[in-house]
């Protein structure tokens, strides 16, 4: 007879078999009742109450058995289960959860599907709810949209269910590679984001210390470049980072990071708010993850004083870059006096480059400038072209 070490009264015969567990039925059990643990990736409480579940319900005291069942859950519950071994991979950069039973990884730039899946919707519902209180987020029906960052693993997390979702819900993730992965060599000679010319091109930029704008639709590589360009920067170089959410990641630099607090309940930080900060925190260079909204002005203002500035904004070509930062120029207050014309002068005397990326290739690059009272891009490369 099994010896209770739970001072329950109940007494076992014999012991289960363990393949027969159903992990994932563990996870939701401890997910649901000790999820403020989850929050702070407690693992010494979880192994004591994930020694008590099995033993109650599967009769197992087996140490070696209980032991196997230990890191199989550990592994699920503090890593992201069916879809850990995609964020592991060296070439996945986005996992898109369309619904429960239809995944697609994009690789270099491609999206393909792959033969994953949830067991059902709940279980997919589950799953987000998990990852939200993972990384200290909720998302229920009053809050149905999750952003969150996963700073040990690098991801950007975006999430909705029902009522924002029409018919299924979705989970989409942006995996930020190890800080020596990208950097330019190796997007020139690994992953051919670059070829020999726009290589040479970006170290040239970076030694002018010019101002830059990285341009391109979501997951065109805006991130994964802007990553590489800091990390050419010497350490006697000062930078300030200001994001929504983290998503640069760089170590051993003389860089700050910094993120917005606008879900939170106290202290509401925004980029402008940020931006401000960084001003007088003496750096050589300002950066914004992305360009959004109300922080343009300030970002603009900023780089008119003398800062360096590098940033990514969404825009389909080197042009069309200048016309998307003047609307978002605008939405700022204190803006709406300046007619687009005066706009768009500040942003050719304070623009060096714009880069315009597509499918994670670097496709153009247009030096800025105003020639004869005309403002003027001039496209110094463009990929598969020769420039003299």
């Amino acid at each position: 007879m099994l010896i209770n070490p739970f001072k329950l009264d109940i007494n076992f015969e014999n012991n289960a078999n363990t393949e027969n567990i159903d992990i994932d039925s563990i996870i939701k059990y401890l997910s649901t009742n000790y999820s403020k643990y989850l929050k702070n990736a407690n693992k010494d409480f979880f192994i004591d109450k994930i020694k008590e579940y099995i033993y109650l319900k599967y009769k197992i005291n087996n140490e070696k058995d209980i032991d196997t069942v230990i890191s199989k859950v550990l592994d699920k519950i503090f890593g992201y289960g069916i879809l850990q071994k995609y964020i592991d991979d060296e070439y996945t950069t986005d996992i898109r959860v369309v619904r429960y039973d239809l995944i697609y990884i994009k690789q270099k730039g491609k999206w393909q599907k792959i033969d994953e899946r949830f067991e059902s919707k709940e279980d997919l519902r589950d799953y987000i709810k998990y990852c939200a209180i993972k990384n200290n987020k909720t998302i229920n029906y009053e809050e149905p949209l999750l952003i969150a960052s996963d700073k040990e693993y690098k991801l950007r997390i975006e999430a909705g269910i029902s009522p924002v979702n029409s018919f299924n819900d979705n989970l989409v993730i942006r995996i930020h590679k190890n800080n020596n992965e990208f950097n330019l060599s190796n997007l020139y000679k690994k992953y051919k984001m670059l070829d020999k010319e726009a290589f040479n091109i970006l170290k040239e930029i970076v030694k002018s210390k010019s101002n830059v704008v990285i341009c391109g639709k979501g997951g065109s590589g805006k991130t994964t470049l802007l990553k590489a360009l800091l990390k050419e920067f010497d350490e006697n170089i000062s930078i300030t980072v200001s994001e929504e959410t983290s998503e640069l990641f760089i170590d051993n630099k003389n860089i700050i990071q910094r993120e917005i607090t606008l879900d939170r309940a106290y202290n509401k930080i925004d980029l402008e708010e940020l931006l401000k900060h960084s001003l007088v925190m003496s750096s050589d260079v300002l950066v914004v993850g992305e360009l959004k909204g109300e922080e343009t002005y300030v970002f603009f203002d900023a780089i008119n004083t003398g800062h360096m500035g590098i940033t990514t904004v969404h825009a389909n070509s080197l042009s069309s870059a200048i016309d998307r930062l003047v609307l978002l120029f605008k939405r700022n207050i204190k803006a709406e006096k300046y007619s687009e014309e005066f706009i768009k002068e500040i942003l050719y005397k304070n623009i060096d480059y714009i880069i315009y990326m597509q499918d994670f290739k670097l496709q153009s690059i247009g030096k800025v400038y105003i020639l004869d009272s005309v403002n003027t891009i001039q496209t110094i490369y463009e990929r598969g072209k020769t420039y003299e």
